[in-house]
């Protein structure tokens, strides 16, 4: 699309048996820290947590996140239920989002055994007709 520009770039590599190792020693904990209760939901045991902790790392890279600054995981959340899957972003992230102009992400991801990968591109496209929403991107 004509005057899209690329904002971020991320990518992460997460292992399905340190998602298991996690849930074993916390629990629930874990989990709500986490995920959010769709993407309890959604994931398929830990492998399928692990891809969207990948994703989670990843739209975060992508979102240029501050490393000195607590990451509320639940801010981002990812709906893998859809081919691709696809981003919403809540909160703290949103507001970066907004800031960062942010109007897309796109998400990809691959799982080898107990390796998860997913790579995010968040994309700004002008438009007088569309203003993303402070709760989330799609």
């Amino acid at each position: 699309m004509q005057g899209t520009r690329v904002i971020g770039v991320g990518t992460d590599v997460a292992s399905a048996d340190d998602i298991a190792q996690s849930v074993g020693r916390f629990g629930d904990r874990y989990l709500a820290r986490v995920f959010t209760a769709a993407e309890a939901r959604q994931g398929a045991g830990a492998a399928g947590l692990a891809e969207l902790f990948a994703a989670k790392e990843a739209v975060a890279k992508a979102l240029a996140w501050p490393p000195a600054t607590p990451l509320p995981w639940t801010d981002i959340e990812v709906h893998a239920d859809h081919t691709p899957p696809t981003v919403r972003l809540h909160g703290r992230a949103a507001d970066l989002g907004a800031r960062r102009q942010i109007t897309d992400i796109s998400l990809s991801w691959a799982r080898t055994g107990p390796i998860a990968v997913a790579v995010a591109l968040a994309t700004a496209t002008p438009s007088t007709s569309h203003t993303p929403t402070l709760e989330g991107l799609t």
